[in-house]
């Protein structure tokens, strides 16, 4: 059951039922604020998503933006997402101006080494300087 009496099939769809609820009645912001501290109060492990293919070369950072748990970090090649971070709100998925980010257990399997490889590159930028990008980076910049 959801905090709203509504039953539910899966830990997605009563994560995101509320938040649709959420975000009609209380704007946005609230919505998303309501889903971190629920996903943390219920201890259930948000489901990350991650970036692909399609990001490598890719200048824009409008995916960053959306990000309200500023989950991403960058280098020279693409951004990629902190699978400890995020919470599988889709912000960043419906944004991504090449289709490049989905649900690690929705990504094409021709892409599914990236699930790892966001993982990794995650831990080691966590240490490099300017590597987290929580803005919209001008495309000469990254």
């Amino acid at each position: 059951m959801t905090p709203h009496g509504h039953p539910t099939t899966s830990r997605r769809e009563s994560s995101l039922f509320p938040l649709q609820i959420q975000a009609f009645l209380f704007g946005i912001t609230d919505a998303f604020r309501w889903m971190v501290s629920n996903t943390i109060q219920s201890g259930v492990n948000a489901m990350p998503y991650v970036v692909t293919e399609p990001c490598r070369g890719c200048k824009y950072t409008d995916c960053v933006v959306v990000c309200p748990c500023e989950c991403f970090y960058g280098d020279a090649d693409q951004l990629y997402i902190d699978p400890d971070s995020c919470i599988d709100c889709a912000a960043c998925q419906v944004e991504c101006p090449v289709e490049a980010i989905f649900l690690d257990t929705d990504m094409p399997a021709k892409w599914a080494g990236y699930v790892q490889l966001n993982a990794d590159r995650v831990k080691m930028l966590k240490s490099v300087p300017d590597a987290h990008v929580t803005e919209k980076v001008e495309s000469s910049a990254r």
